[in-house]
């Protein structure tokens, strides 16, 4: 039996990790480097502002500077005042599982501030409640890590056979499965969604879905779909 959907939040709930990509190439345009933000949503989809960082340190062979994740949230917080939007069709798909008396959470690795501010302004946090909100930046190590998984597991009381979770990118897929908890994949808004839908399974996610009215909205069509996916 189903009992808890656990929900990542942007590229999943919100059509936001555009925003958050150009967010960060601003900030590196004002350090002289440029980047297109496509490409930066691609390499880094998924991971914290302060890993972004940290990668893009690595990999450009560059100091970026200690406030430059600051810098790209606050940044991200004024885009997302200007143009953030929930994922087509996802406030009627959240609408049905709580109809049903499902317990539903949000499981994001954004810092909580971040998480409250994005919620309000698309009109979701009615759906969330401050106690169903998770930061990864509250847990001892974010996604991929399954920490943040175990700690919405922990909190409802749930076993990790009964509940599911959905996310879009491979660093959030990860942190589900290492967690032991099935894993759906949402690719409405990525944008390589047939690419992103192979790595997701190759990965073990369960299923991929490119928009939420194709995704079953009783928990018994979703356990059953689980299901499938184990008998396999």
């Amino acid at each position: 039996m189903l009992e808890l959907v656990i929900f990542d939040m942007d590229g999943v709930l919100h059509d936001s990790e555009s925003l958050s990509a150009v967010a960060v190439c601003d900030c590196l345009a004002l350090r002289g480097i440029d980047m297109a933000d496509k490409e930066l949503e691609l390499r880094y989809g998924g991971q914290t502002f302060e890993d972004i960082a940290a990668g893009l340190e690595r990999d450009l062979q560059v100091d970026l500077g200690r406030n430059f994740a600051e810098e790209s949230a606050e940044r991200w917080v004024a885009l997302f005042d200007e143009a953030l939007a929930p994922t087509p069709d996802v406030a009627d798909f959240l609408a049905a599982l709580k109809d049903q008396g499902m317990q539903i959470c949000l499981a994001s690795n954004s810092a909580r501030k971040e998480i409250d501010t994005a919620l309000a302004i698309s009109g979701l946090d009615a759906y969330f409640p401050a106690t169903d909100r998770f930061s990864g930046m509250e847990v001892p190590s974010p996604k991929p890590a399954p920490d943040l998984h175990r700690s919405c597991l922990a909190h409802y009381g749930v076993a990790q056979d009964r509940a599911l979770v959905f996310e879009d990118s491979v660093t959030g897929a990860g942190g589900g499965l290492a967690a032991g908890v099935p894993v759906f994949g949402y690719v409405g808004v990525h944008p390589r969604p047939v690419e992103q839908a192979k790595a997701l399974l190759e990965l073990g996610v369960g299923q991929c879905f490119d928009a939420w009215p194709r995704v079953p909205r009783t928990a018994a069509d979703l356990a059953a779909l689980i299901a499938d996916r184990h008998a396999r």
